[in-house]
């Protein structure tokens, strides 16, 4: 039995999963815990998509300056 949908409780974990679901060409969802949360509860949620795609752009780029590489002189 395989996994369809993962559950992410921060935008780190969110991001770790998107990042490894690429590199392994995984078809799976990566879902946010508050937005699976207020479905379940009904609720409507709005899609915070084009927010979260600009920060994690820039979570993304801060992680590639952490990479040792870019410290080697």
């Amino acid at each position: 039995m395989k996994a369809e949908t993962i559950l992410a409780l921060c935008p780190c974990c969110e991001f770790q999963f998107r990042v490894t679901k690429e590199k392994k060409n995984l078809s799976l969802e990566i879902q946010d815990l508050a937005i699976f949360a207020c479905q379940g509860l009904g609720k409507e949620f709005k899609d915070p998509s084009p927010e979260i795609s600009q920060q994690l752009a820039v979570f993304e780029k801060m992680i590639a300056l952490m990479n040792p590489m870019v410290f080697q002189i």
